[in-house]
């Protein structure tokens, strides 16, 4: 029963998170990816997990991922330019560390991408581009952070692929090469096995 009620759960999050995108707020974020030399995370908790997934996803097309604690965010913001950007991730948009760094970057002229829940919220008013999550869940009285961790995942991995479509054929080439010489791992599983 928690299996199918926990699967029912995230397919509704996937399709909510989906309903929530703008293209043109998610072509400004790939594009802003794309642009930026660094990028940097800010994030607490198991978000940062999260972002350590996405930083090994985008070190594999060439793109630098920088986790900034949320501690240490506002002191990142100081020194960083525009050739740089910033993804900050709050489920309350309130986040008072982020918000500082937001302000701070905008007067710096550095982009900004948040991820926020949906609806009126300081941190994605200061931000460039804003991304949306699913928003199933209470701030404190939840069992756990099951739609909003899977929402979160859902956008970065949507980011990825975003990235990687841009320079689709080269990325491609690269991630391959790069897999051989790094990756070398075998099954007897004929589902997983790669064609000579």
């Amino acid at each position: 029963t928690v299996a199918g009620k926990l699967s029912g759960l995230y397919s509704e999050t996937v399709r909510d998170t989906l309903s929530l995108l703008n293209q043109r707020e998610l072509e400004t974020a790939v594009a802003i990816l794309d642009k930026a030399q660094n990028i940097y995370i800010a994030s607490a908790g198991v978000y940062s997990d999260l972002a350590s997934a996405f930083r090994e996803s985008m070190s594999k097309i060439g793109k630098t991922v920088i986790i900034s604690p949320s501690t240490g965010v506002y002191y990142e913001a100081c020194y960083r330019n525009a050739d740089s950007c910033f993804i900050l991730i709050s489920y309350s948009g309130e986040t008072p560390r982020n918000i500082e760094a937001a302000r701070r970057l905008g007067k710096r002229n550095v982009p900004t991408i948040s991820i926020t829940s949906y609806g009126s919220n300081t941190l994605a008013d200061l931000c460039s581009c804003r991304l949306y999550i699913s928003t199933r869940q209470k701030l404190i009285s939840n069992l756990g952070n099951f739609s909003i961790n899977l929402s979160v995942l859902y956008l970065l991995d949507v980011l990825y692929a975003g990235c990687f479509r841009l320079h689709y054929r080269e990325n491609e080439a690269l991630k391959i090469r790069f897999s051989k010489e790094t990756e070398h791992r075998t099954s007897d599983n004929p589902i997983l096995r790669e064609e000579p």
